[in-house]
């Protein structure tokens, strides 16, 4: 119940479904899930693992933003949608939310962008983001997207379409993919860097009946991949590099609503010496980079008073040697195997706007797929090099994207 009233969205979609049995353990997810967040998802929930951490066995949140590798492929992304009047606030909420903050919960940060600078050096194979950065609507074809998304036609024009913040992020990274969603719609495009490198940029529809929501791209690692243990093969692994970023640009981490200040220089690429003694340290408490299988079910409102925490993010501010007494990650309850987690007091419940108090309605049913979809060929002058997989993809028909 506390998952779902954090959840912002029109209250037809506030239903239990089957996440729970993932989380109980009842069911597993077939294949590793690596995700980021975006503006419909249970912020009490991600919070408890802010920096990263596995939501559900065989499911894992990148965190606010962060970056790990599997077999060799350096993955890093960025959760949340931009709005201008909270990007430079810090991360201040935390239930109970109020019709406001249920809603600046998910805002992309300045902070996260700024840390994520400091992997500008290195080879990052593919970046996931909710939001589209700016201006990547015009580096496809641009008339088929407006065909089906025709109320994007004046945010384009003027250049208010995307995120800004992402666009910095995507000309300072170079990443080789760039996937992203929110707009309920396939959209391949390539963006040409002033370097000459190129980022192959895929979106994709929600997941429903006749909806573009599924490609499989074919990823290689830009360095070849050795496994230093046997535990690193087909496994999620901590990225020492990014967690030797995340460490030295902490002290500028902000959990209040006042503004954050960063330098206005970008941040320094940690030093060799410095990537070396994180890998050690993780090595150390691991065993290995692998990710460990730490997923532990907590019981966030035990003994009727709210628990934020999660002992996977004690043990990650341990591996980064940083107390944090802002995300209150020590302050938890674990649940017993067959545990039911406490239903939180009516005091304690994160607070939804009025507007969605109001009483469950059923589904509508799915729009049916469009009927002879026309291919997209991607245009020879922008996409020169088509990714694999994606030099001929359907674009379908989606319904305006829901409101905020």
């Amino acid at each position: 119940m506390d998952d779902l009233a954090s959840l912002s969205c029109p209250p037809k979609f506030r239903a239990m479904h089957t996440f729970h049995n993932y989380y109980s353990g009842t069911s597993l997810a077939s294949v590793p899930l690596l995700f980021v967040g975006g503006n419909h998802e249970a912020s009490s929930h991600l919070r408890e693992v802010f920096h990263g951490g596995w939501i559900a066995p065989n499911m894992y949140y990148l965190g606010a933003a962060g970056a790990v590798s599997f077999n060799g492929i350096r993955i890093a992304g960025i959760s949340g949608i931009y709005k201008s009047h909270d990007y430079h606030k810090g991360h201040f909420e935390i239930p109970p939310y109020n019709s406001s903050s249920l809603r600046s919960a998910y805002h992309t940060r300045s902070i996260e962008v700024f840390q994520l600078k400091a992997l500008r050096h290195a080879d990052i194979d593919v970046f996931v983001s909710h939001d589209w950065p700016t201006g990547i609507a015009l580096k496809g074809d641009l008339d088929e997207l407006l065909r089906i998304k025709s109320f994007l036609r004046k945010e384009i024009a003027d250049g208010s379409f995307g995120s800004p913040p992402l666009a910095d992020l995507l000309d300072t990274l170079e990443p080789k993919y760039w996937f992203a969603a929110h707009m309920h719609v396939k959209y391949p495009a390539i963006h040409t860097h002033a370097s000459g490198a190129k980022t192959k940029f895929l979106a994709l529809d929600k997941i429903r009946p006749g909806g573009d929501f599924l490609q499989v791209v074919d990823v290689e690692p830009t360095t070849p991949f050795e496994p230093a243990h046997p535990s690193e093969a087909n496994a999620l692994c901590y990225d020492p590099l990014w967690m030797a970023a995340l460490k030295e640009t902490y002290p500028l981490m902000n959990f209040t609503s006042a503004r954050t200040q960063l330098p206005t220089s970008l941040p320094d690429q940690p030093s060799a010496d410095a990537v070396t003694a994180m890998r050690d340290a993780i090595v150390a408490a691991n065993g290995s980079l692998a990710i460990p299988a730490n997923f532990v079910r907590v019981d966030p409102f035990a003994g009727g008073v709210y628990h934020p925490g999660s002992p996977q993010t004690v043990a990650l501010l341990a591996l980064l040697g940083i107390d944090s007494p802002a995300l209150r990650a020590d302050d938890y309850v674990e649940l017993s195997p067959t545990g039911t987690p406490s239903a939180p007091p009516p005091s304690l419940l994160p607070q939804p706007p009025q507007s969605l108090l109001t009483p469950q309605q059923p589904l509508p049913p799915a729009p049916a797929g469009p009927s002879g979809r026309k291919p997209l060929v991607l245009p020879p002058p922008v996409n020169t090099s088509a990714a694999p997989n994606a030099d001929v993809i359907h674009m379908s028909a989606s319904s305006s994207d829901d409101e905020e």
